[in-house]
């Protein structure tokens, strides 16, 4: 006799973990919370308006995980709703767009406000996105140098990543 999915979830520990998405406009954390959710990868993905919401859940050693993922909006317009969603979050990624040197210096802007809005910061991570495009830029090496420097200045995990080729 076979149980339910909700059978089997309510007989397991549960804990929920609140991830936010935050970039410049473009970035690609759509396409990344995209690849991840739901292992699938479009370019035509739409601008994201104030922010979206998706959940993965993950099974660890008889724990049921559920991360909700919050895809924030990068562009400037919706840049003062952002902070709605830093309650409560255990996990902040940071995407830079590898095609783009200026996304790289926007980092600075989403971790000072998450920084004035936390009383303790959450787990950060730098994700520099686009990795199958790099041939696009001739800085990359260098992107990639000061990305992850970037990221030991503010104590950040650096991941190299696409959304596209699901890397990283």
């Amino acid at each position: 006799m076979s149980t339910s999915d909700s059978e089997e979830e309510n007989s397991l520990s549960s804990y929920v973990i609140k991830i936010v998405m935050l970039g410049t406009s473009g970035c690609g954390k759509t396409s990344i919370v995209t690849q991840y959710t739901k292992g699938t990868f479009t370019t035509k993905t739409g601008t994201t308006i104030g922010a979206a919401f998706a959940i993965q859940k993950l099974n660890i050693q008889d724990q049921i995980i559920s991360l909700r993922i919050w895809d924030t909006s990068g562009q400037e317009r919706f840049r003062s709703l952002v902070p709605l969603y830093y309650r409560k979050v255990r996990a902040a990624i940071f995407v830079f767009d590898l095609t783009d040197d200026n996304s790289l210096n926007e980092l600075s802007f989403w971790h000072g406000q998450l920084k004035q809005e936390l009383k303790t910061l959450p787990l950060l991570v730098v994700a520099a996105n686009k990795n199958d495009l790099k041939d696009e830029n001739e800085n990359y090496e260098e992107l990639i140098k000061s990305g992850k420097q970037y990221s030991k200045k503010i104590g950040a995990k650096f991941y190299i990543t696409s959304a596209k080729t699901a890397e990283g």
